[in-house]
């Protein structure tokens, strides 16, 4: 009776800490680990106590069907919602850099061709609206070297065009064969075909959050663990249970909303 007791605090005490590292993640914006991830660790530690604590065998099946049941797609339903209210959020802010860019050219009409050409090199607004800002301000203050800051602004405008390309170049993956640039999501290069990645495997590792591969790491030495504490038949269909959550969650889900 105290074993099951203190597995009841132990449970307990991991659903307060979720419940307040989440409040405390939406009120400061202080945890670096996302609430999914979290989730997931969580569940995989907590199952590992299990098998190397408990005496009974019902007991770790009914914490590993909890887990199976309920962590685990809520982790992942969080995981989906988190990227779209991310995905909002980046939209919406694309759409205010625009009406910025768009009263800048109201106020400075003169010089819209300036601005729209420059606007399509950086492919952001903020950039290069500090950089005209900069230029109005000196020419109005010192009205007789335009030239003088126009030169300044064609300085700075290619030091942005390279430091942009840098950028970019971090950001792409570059196809062995064609050198067309990629995004790292894609298997296939857009403009040859040619497979970027040599199998699945090394695919979905380089584009899962560090999160995911130390909570696979942890379901795939929990299974390995049921290998050896749990029957024969029980530890296989864990086993394979568990493998398909991997897959699902590290080939379809993440990949597919990583930026």
């Amino acid at each position: 009776m105290i074993v099951y007791g203190i597995y009841g605090l132990l449970f307990l005490a991991g659903v307060a800490t979720l419940v307040f590292l989440s409040v405390g993640r939406v009120a400061e914006g202080g945890l670096k680990m996302e609430l999914p991830h979290f989730l997931l660790v969580f569940a995989g530690i907590w199952v590992l106590l299990m098998v190397l604590l408990s005496p009974s065998t019902v007991l770790i099946m009914v914490a590993v069907g909890f887990i199976a049941v309920v962590l685990v797609p809520l982790a992942i339903f969080l995981m989906i919602r988190n990227e779209v209210i991310r995905r909002t959020w980046k939209r919406k802010k694309e759409v205010a850099e625009v009406a910025k860019f768009t009263r800048t050219v109201k106020k400075n009409p003169g010089n819209v061709v300036g601005h729209m050409g420059l606007a399509r090199v950086f492919e952001r607004y903020d950039r290069y609206l500090q950089a005209a800002q900069e230029y109005h301000i000196a020419a109005e203050m010192f009205p007789g070297q335009e030239s003088g800051y126009r030169d300044r602004l064609a300085e700075k405008e290619e030091l942005m065009r390279r430091m942009f390309a840098i950028e970019q170049k971090k950001k792409t993956n570059i196809c062995s064969q064609c050198q067309a640039r990629n995004r790292p999501q894609q298997r296939r290069c857009s403009l040859c075909g040619y497979n970027l990645y040599k199998n699945a495997f090394e695919w979905a590792w380089k584009n899962t959050s560090m999160g995911s591969k130390i909570s696979g790491v942890l379901v795939v030495a929990i299974s390995l663990l049921y290998l050896i504490w749990v029957p024969l038949t029980y530890s296989l269909v864990l086993m394979v249970m568990w493998l398909a959550v991997i897959v699902y969650f590290s080939l379809l889900v993440e990949p597919f909303i990583s930026d």
